[in-house]
């Protein structure tokens, strides 16, 4: 009787499953003893790890685990009862894809409290459970997605996605700007998310930024010292904001009221919001603010038309006169040239490549291991049976210096993963001399400059090793029947000779 009803209702809650039964006639206690014995027999199995209210557990047969509507008919669940995993899941549906080192934020979920599910936990049991499916992304590293449609990450979402993160994070920092000359944070201890270091952190929760703040309304006093609060922020630019993308916000903001954290300033940054999201937002409290109100439609719609361009241009199809026009307009606003040099100057050494391998399948962003199974990522990667070119690129100001550390880095440890990982794929004997280049706007030490001499002459017969300074990037440029990019180039790079 169990296994049909499952068949028939599909993967249930138990609670479910038992209202359907009695309304077959069995009582409820007869219907609980005879899923219970079903459950230890094996015929029918549960979710461990995710537990429901009164104690309800999702189950289902072992032929459904596999489906598309098994993963759909747990989200339902998820949904409908809300809660640490049902934020996640708002989270992770606001944006399509998340990068797993933004999910702390993004969740909802406390970095560590007594009695609480972390981030970590959540993310781990959704992913048991086949709610949220983990794919390591070019560009983004491992990657977080809903099950519900594809157990694969769908490219253009993870393009769409790639976009989104630069746009993201060139906009933390003309926040970060905004809000230190407007004394709302302190200047030298904001913090913004980063990855492969902690999230900034206030409350027990990871926000995109957070910061000490001295403002009148926040500053207390204990014990005769001056207290400070906290500025925190969250952004998130996916169109028109829904409720599902400002709920783990307020879940947080709702979270510090309880807390000994001293007065907490929220802000919330995106695109534009539905009414109802707006209103949720302005009942809790926080400033719903958007890039228009902080910075002007001008700014707004740059970052809009960003955002398409890269998601274009990660499928192979860049508007180089699109993208100057765009980077035009965000080099008025304060704090935005610092974050857009180093992310678009991957995009327009791709270009250049693709223009001169037109043939070649070119990656932004290819990880791969070193022989110690550490990721290892490659800006511009372009590998074929005629090609095997691999590309650093450190987008500067011109008349700064590259870190020696840096140089290190890439000959060290970047250089020797990208041969191990030709090896493990049998393809080093098969493909053309590798070339590993380094593309730069910015000026090298003579100490790097001499390092990069003696890595040459050394490994002559394994390898080639070029350096492309500022005038060579220009060169390349003008050769491509895209124009449009050395105008970007100008634009970004103002102080480059030539």
């Amino acid at each position: 009787m169990i296994i049909e009803a499952l068949r028939k209702l599909g993967p249930s809650l138990s609670t479910s499953l038992i209202d359907h039964l009695a309304s077959t006639g069995l009582t409820r206690a007869t219907a609980r003893k005879r899923l219970s014995r079903d459950i230890e027999a094996g015929t029918v199995e549960i979710i461990e790890d995710l537990k429901f209210a009164h104690g309800a557990r999702f189950v289902y047969l072992r032929t459904q685990k596999t489906s598309l509507a098994f993963t759909r008919a747990l989200k339902d669940v998820v949904l409908a009862e809300g809660g640490a995993y049902a934020r996640a899941v708002h989270a992770v549906q606001a944006r399509r894809v998340v990068p797993k080192w933004q999910f702390a934020a993004a969740s909802g979920a406390p970095l560590q409290r007594k009695g609480h599910l972390t981030p970590g936990q959540v993310l781990e049991r959704l992913i048991a459970a086949g709610l949220f499916v983990e794919e390591d992304i070019g560009g983004l590293g491992p990657a977080i997605a809903l099950g519900d449609r594809s157990r694969t990450i769908p490219s253009a979402d993870a393009a769409n996605s790639i976009a989104r993160g630069v746009t993201e994070t060139l906009l933390l920092d003309m926040v970060r700007e905004w809000a230190r000359r407007h004394a709302f944070s302190s200047w030298e201890a904001t913090k913004v998310r980063q990855q492969k270091r902690p999230p900034p952190e206030a409350g027990s929760y990871a926000w995109d930024l957070t910061s000490p703040c001295y403002l009148l309304p926040l500053i207390g006093w204990s014990r005769g010292k001056k207290t400070h609060g906290f500025f925190v922020c969250d952004v998130l630019l996916a169109g028109k904001v829904k409720e599902n993308g400002v709920s783990a916000f307020l879940h947080k903001c709702g979270s510090l009221r309880h807390l000994r954290v001293g007065p907490v300033l929220p802000l919330f940054v995106t695109d534009s919001y539905d009414q109802k999201a707006f209103n949720l937002v302005k009942a809790a409290g926080v400033v719903p603010a958007t890039i228009d109100s902080l910075f002007g439609k001008d700014a707004a719609a740059a970052f809009q038309e960003l955002a398409r361009v890269l998601s274009d241009a990660l499928k192979g199809n860049l508007d180089a006169a699109h993208l100057a026009d765009v980077v035009r307009r965000l080099t008025k606003v304060e704090g935005a040239l610092g974050n857009l040099q180093g992310a678009l100057f991957e995009f327009i050494v791709a270009e250049i490549v693709r223009h001169e391998a037109p043939s070649t399948r070119l990656e932004l962003n290819r990880h791969c291991k070193d022989r110690a199974g550490k990721s290892v990522e490659v800006d511009v990667w372009a590998l074929d049976t005629n090609i095997a070119r691999f590309v650093e690129c450190k987008g500067r100001e011109p008349t700064s210096e590259v870190a020696d550390a840096e140089i290190d880095q890439w000959l060290d440890v970047r250089i020797p993963a990208v041969r191990h990982h030709l090896e493990q794929l049998a393809q080093l004997a098969s493909v053309p001399r590798p070339t590993f280049e380094l593309w730069v706007t910015g000026r090298l030490s003579d100490k790097s400059t001499e390092r990069i001499k003696r890595t040459r002459a050394a490994n002559i017969r394994k390898f080639d090793l070029i350096v492309i300074d500022a005038n060579g990037v220009k060169e390349k440029a003008l050769a491509t029947p895209n124009k449009a990019l050395v105008d970007t180039l100008e634009q970004l790079f103002k102080d480059t000779p030539g």
